[in-house]
């Protein structure tokens, strides 16, 4: 017996899997999970850089989703960028 989570079943049930994101410059993946749903982060390989959206949000990362007028599976969000932690801010 191998319970299943519930992001494992919808994604056996309707094939809902993303295809890997991918990560920034200079950063990280967080995350290993691609089914639908599932939402992964991003981390920056240097101290003092964090990822930002738009190179001034603060990343809150990337979900799994399906599209329905596309008929794909696709990530929400930005691809976010790593900044030095005092850039952007005021």
């Amino acid at each position: 017996y191998c319970p299943l989570s519930l992001l494992n079943i919808v994604a056996l049930l309707t094939g809902g899997q993303c295809p890997d994101p991918g990560y920034p410059a200079s950063g990280r993946l967080v995350g290993d999970s691609f089914v639908e749903g599932a939402i992964v982060t991003f981390a920056c390989n240097q101290d003092g850089y964090e990822p930002r959206e738009n190179g001034t949000d603060n990343s809150t990362g990337l979900e799994c989703i399906y599209n329905n007028q596309l008929d794909t599976m696709e990530w929400s969000g930005v691809m976010p960028e790593c900044v030095g932690k005092s850039i952007g801010l005021q």
